[in-house]
């Protein structure tokens, strides 16, 4: 290449990477919030503004050395030596064109976003074209390769961008006799199962091999989109076409996308006429002008996938289709209300004449594992309520002794002598009894108090000499047999039995004492406890 030549490409380089970085930096300006996803594209803004000012530099340094080195020849030379130098500019540019295809494609930010006449993508393309004519001028194998890395980046993205864009601005009943325009169902590329490409041709509506995407979504309905740009994806070695087009003309950027044509077909809405090669004539049950045939562009998918998927979702007796069947979503009824509706029609076809309405019969439920042991501990409860007088309730923690008091008062108000003793008072579980047929809930301590002592807040023993015997009996745990008996058998020598007859009446009134309202001893491990009450009676 001619000196003169390649400077004024070197001066096109300068210009374009210095509108560039303008770009970017004006860019930087707009305030985002701290919330705001865009902030993540904002740094990657920030660095490829740095990146297209330091390119911007090195080649207004290399120019002015281009210029002094113009008389003595080999700037083709010169230039490649910059290239391959230790200053990494080969790979700065491949960094610099891929992260301005991604704020194209992926960003998401109106600035950058890919459409026709934005500045930004002008300003990409340009410095890919003077790259290009670089490339072509000095041979380079390393600026080759980031340009053709950039290419397959580029056809990517737009091939993922044209497959995702879904609209709905013009939808069409089908199955109406006018065919209006009406609003369309709601769903998304997540409700899509399976899509592939098809010619459609429908001479109501002018259709002749139009290019679409027949797509299965998840509830088992069909839809048809048209592929907006009416050719096929890109290979990922047709991006140098792809840009070349959108450099002309721009008219791919006007054209992307996929555009929905009619409402979702559900199960029994279309009826098939005939099965062609690779094909399925297809019409409506209202309108009989209404013939569709959807041709397959891949044969593989037809066998494997559509051929099944079309005869179960439209055919009166699907034939058999040689043992290739369709996934699970499109053996299963199309949608919801219509799988109600067929399963209503044939509960109908069940049912006996002159019977309307559903047969229900309902089994009385079962009580459950806790509700049963709630019940067995209510019965329990109420069996030993009946042996056993109601007690009061048993305070846990220690009551303390009451102060001493002097005079006749506190005597006639105590009962007992004034040598108190505090008597700390526990819980006592009863022990697992060795006798399978003796097993007895805790014992439990009755607060003996009357209404002469109510006010004492504690529980003082008169007799002294008997503390070491009731201390003794307290040991509840592991009780030989043969003691147990003989207490037992001794109380109930002593315990004299009540007279009702021979009671005085001058206490006719309610009086509650240990003679009178004792507890009977009907359990035979009770003894130590009418042991322990008759020792604390006081003295008559």
């Amino acid at each position: 290449m001619a000196p003169e030549k390649l400077m004024h490409v070197e001066q096109d380089h300068q210009i374009v990477l210095a509108r560039l970085e303008k770009y970017l930096r004006l860019g930087q300006q707009c305030a985002l919030a701290v919330q705001d996803p865009c902030v993540l594209h904002a740094f990657k803004v920030e660095k490829l503004g740095w990146l297209a000012r330091g390119l911007a530099e090195e080649h207004r340094l290399m120019l002015s050395r281009l210029a002094r080195a113009g008389e003595a020849g080999g700037c083709a030379e010169l230039v490649c030596a910059w290239l391959d130098g230790e200053g990494g500019v080969v790979g700065r540019y491949g960094a610099l064109l891929v992260g301005c295809a991604d704020l194209l494609f992926e960003s998401g930010m109106v600035r950058y976003q890919m459409r026709p006449r934005s500045e930004f993508l002008i300003c990409v393309l340009q410095l890919y074209t003077k790259l290009e004519v670089l490339c072509g001028a000095l041979a380079h194998d390393g600026l080759a390769q980031q340009l053709q890395n950039f290419e397959e980046a580029f056809v990517a993205r737009w091939n993922r961008k044209n497959m995702s864009l879904l609209l709905f601005d013009e939808v069409v009943d089908v199955l109406a006799v006018d065919a209006p325009f009406v609003s369309p169902p709601l769903f998304s590329l997540d409700n899509v199962v399976k899509r592939d490409f098809f010619e459609l041709t429908l001479p109501k509506f002018g259709y002749t091999q139009l290019l679409v995407e027949v797509f299965q979504l998840d509830t088992g309905e069909i839809a048809i989109f048209r592929v907006n740009s009416e050719r096929l994806p890109y290979r990922a070695d047709q991006g140098k076409r792809l840009l070349r087009q959108i450099t002309s003309c721009g008219e791919p950027l006007t054209c992307i996308g996929r555009s929905l044509l009619f409402s979702t077909f559900r199960k029994s809405d279309l009826t098939v006429l005939e099965e062609m090669p690779s094909a399925m004539h297809l019409t409506t049950r209202i309108d009989s002008d209404v013939h569709m045939v959807l041709r397959a562009v891949y044969q593989f998918e037809w066998d494997t996938f559509w051929r099944c998927t079309l005869h179960t979702m439209f055919s009166a007796s699907p034939p058999s289709l040689g043992g290739i069947a369709a996934i699970a979503s499109a053996r299963r009824i199309s949608h919801p209300p219509q799988n109600f509706k067929i399963k209503h029609q044939k509960l109908a076809e069940t049912l006996c004449c002159g019977t309307q309405g559903l047969g229900l019969q309902l089994q009385p439920s079962r009580p459950t594992t806790h509700e049963r042991q709630l019940q067995d501990a209510g019965s329990d409860c109420s069996m030993q309520t009946s042996l056993l007088p109601p007690a009061p309730k048993l305070l846990s923690h220690a009551w303390t002794a009451v102060p001493e008091e002097s005079g006749e008062d506190s005597q006639s108000s105590s009962g007992y002598d004034n040598t108190p003793q505090q008597l700390q008072l526990f819980e006592l579980e009863d022990s697992t009894s060795t006798r399978g047929s003796q097993n007895d809930s805790s014992l439990r301590l009755l607060e003996l108090a009357d209404s002469k002592r109510t006010d004492s807040g504690s529980l003082v023993l008169q007799y002294p000499s008997f503390r070491s015997s009731i201390a003794s009996s307290l040991h509840l745990r592991s009780p030989s047999p043969h003691s147990e008996d003989t207490a037992s058998e001794g109380s109930a020598r002593k315990r004299p039995q009540p007279d009702n007859g021979t009671r005085n009446a001058e206490h006719d009134d309610f009086e509650e004492s240990f003679a009178s309202h004792k507890p009977e001893n009907m359990k035979r491990r009770n003894a130590y406890l009418l042991q322990f009450l008759n020792h604390m009676r006081p003295a008559s």
